[in-house]
């Protein structure tokens, strides 16, 4: 009878099968098992490096990977990691360096040209990321034609592709060019149809977009989980049933740094009744921050880091955490977790905030949403059922530099502040739609002489620049009275340049949430308008909640029609910025510990129903 020898191999191998299933903790022990027996593996070390990669420790990994250097192992796999690693610290010139380096040892090496992509396009570099990009797409169709179809390297390099295509689609859509980024996300999704990220990125572009109605923006959501989670056996999760004991309840998100969700967030981490409830955070954060401590804080039942782990160990964690109601924060945003949900690791599951529409799911019993986003005629829309909070659907704070800064009560052009009278777009660029540009084109028109200040992240890039500028000329608009930012390097010149605004116009049709607050804490007022979508109804739900109805239109001649006339009466324009501040504090959205309540109440009701079905 032979003997049952485990060697070296075979610890290797299945700490790979480890690593690969997302168990990672075991994958790790393993490989150092084999260092062990063998400290000069290169491959280990090399594994070890992906590894820590994933989990969100880059020092570490770079440290690791240079010790599968220094044993030998010169690879592409190698360098390519490594560039990896110096991506996520930012450090993006180091990192092209060793994308370089890997495609000198493997000029037909996909990961190296796709990663190097990225980093091209964040050094605002569009033409070299672009390609990059279509190297990728050359290595897939030669390797296709020279090998057939369906070989496993033409197999695996179509991966690549539908990847460079989706990435292509990410670069389109910072932009602001929508009709290409789902061109090339639908593309991706073509190329691989199991390619769930490129799916998301697909139904988040609707929300950009006013050609569907919500009834084929609900069908195409329901799509996702056909094709991604159909293959998922749901758990059976075994909880006590009890209506009024405490309740566990977790969220998911990779949202829990600084990030414009963190100030809606915290206040309720924060007041939530500990007697009554009990937090657990499913965090999938790869560069946590201060931010990241304070919500860690507030999360009695547990802190759980989910980065780089398989959607099943996820999910069975949360069931072995006994948790009752797992919360979304993200729904098709990036970094989701969808597919955990379709395991049914929580017997009630609700999704919230994140994410401005359905997000398809049979699998989501709830959606809590704001009474004015989503009042009776939208249940039709959603696949989860709606819980309607009694006040507002968000409670705002906010950042700590805003706090105490005052409050101008003449508009900038009455102060002296502006030779003309200065309208603003502070939005991120997919937002300003060609619905957006006729509203901001109108209200030019309307105001002789006015001028319009556009701001947001990737302005500094010179296609994007000239992109939008001749949009804006398309619709009418001289040049001239247009002022391109980027976004600020610190928070004060940022706040600065609200003091130059003498009067924000919202997007459409999806408006804003986090930067419609900050100017209105700052004393600015907002034009918007209420459309029929969830996000198109953000900026009507605000001003709902300020008594400040008569900044919401119902139509785009209407939009331009209050621009145009709080532009022109400073009297009203003053008396309104005046108010501003105290209708915020006394308004549902700075009632911290009564948002709070009204959120576990919710939870209650929707716990109680479920108890008496059980």
């Amino acid at each position: 009878m032979p003997l049952n020898i485990i060697n070296e191999e075979d610890i290797f191998q299945a700490a790979v099968a480890s690593q690969r299933h997302g168990r990672l903790a075991e994958a790790q022990a393993q490989y150092l098992q084999v260092l062990q027996m063998n400290p000069q593996r290169g491959a280990a070390y090399h594994n070890l490096g992906v590894l820590a990669f994933q989990v969100g420790q880059y020092e570490q990994s770079l440290q690791l990977l240079e010790k599968a250097r220094e044993c030998g192992l010169l690879t592409a796999g190698v360098y390519c990691s490594t560039g990896d690693a110096y991506t996520a610290l930012r450090h993006y010139e180091p990192a092209l360096e060793w994308y370089q380096k890997a495609i000198d040892v493997d000029p037909d090496m996909p990961t190296a040209y796709n990663n190097a992509g990225a980093v091209l396009l964040r050094l605002g570099r569009l033409g070299e990321a672009v390609a990059a990009w279509e190297e990728v797409v050359g290595l897939a169709k030669k390797a296709a034609e020279k090998e057939g179809p369906e070989s496993p390297r033409a197999i695996a390099l179509r991966h690549f592709e539908a990847a460079a295509h989706n990435n292509l689609g990410e670069a389109y859509l910072e932009r602001g060019l929508l009709p290409l980024a789902r061109e090339k996300h639908q593309l991706a999704l073509d190329v691989y149809p199991g390619f769930a990220a490129a799916h998301s990125n697909l139904l988040r572009d609707m929300l950009y977009a006013s050609d569907l109605t919500p009834q084929e923006s609900l069908a195409a959501h329901r799509k996702w989980w056909e094709q991604h989670a159909a293959d998922i056996t749901p758990l059976q999760p075994v909880r006590d049933c009890s209506p009024d004991r405490v309740l566990r309840i977790g969220f998911l998100s990779p949202n829990f740094h600084e990030h414009a969700l963190a100030h809606f967030l915290l206040p309720l981490f924060e007041h939530h009744d500990r007697d009554a409830l009990e937090f657990i955070a499913y965090a999938n954060v790869r560069r946590p921050d201060e931010y990241t401590l304070k919500f860690a804080a507030q999360c009695e039942g547990g802190w759980r880091n989910i980065v780089g782990m398989a959607d099943e160990a996820i999910a069975r964690m949360i069931d072995e955490d006994k948790v009752d109601i797992l919360i979304d924060l993200t729904g098709h945003m990036a970094d989701n977790r969808l597919r955990v949900f379709a395991y049914r690791p929580a017997p009630l599951q609700v999704a919230y905030l994140g994410y401005p529409a359905t997000t398809g799911s049979p699998f989501m019993d709830y959606r809590i949403v704001d009474p004015f986003t989503d009042g009776d005629g939208a249940d039709a829309f959603y696949s989860e059922k709606l819980l309607r909070l009694p006040r507002t659907g968000w409670c705002y704070r906010p950042p700590a530099p805003m706090t105490d800064v005052d409050v101008p009560h003449k508009p900038p052009v009455e102060r002296g502040g502006n030779r003309h009278f200065t309208f603003g777009g502070f939005a991120a660029a997919p937002r300003i739609s060609d619905e957006t540009i006729r509203l901001w084109a109108g209200a030019l028109a309307g105001v002789p002489d006015s001028r319009l200040i556009l701001k947001a992240a990737p302005l500094n890039d010179k296609q994007t620049r000239a992109g939008l500028r001749e949009r804006f000329v398309a619709a009418g608009v001289d040049t001239e009275r247009l002022t391109f930012l980027a976004n600020q390097p610190t928070l004060a010149e940022h706040l600065a340049w609200y003091r130059k605004i003498d009067l924000l116009l919202d997007t459409f049709p999806y408006e804003g949430l986090a930067q419609t607050c900050d100017a209105l804490w700052l004393g600015v007022p907002v034009i918007t308008m209420a459309g029929k979508t969830s996000a198109a109804r953000t900026g009507a739900a605000i001003m709902n909640h300020l008594g400040l109805e008569k900044l919401v239109a119902n139509s785009e001649s209407g939009y331009i029609r209050r621009a145009t006339h709080l532009a022109r009466d400073h009297t009203v324009q003053g008396a309104i910025r005046a108010a501003l501040r105290r209708r915020m504090e006394k308004s549902p959205l700075r009632d911290e510990e009564g948002f709070a309540r009204d959120f576990a109440a919710a939870l209650r009701t929707i716990w109680h129903a479920w108890c008496k079905d059980a």
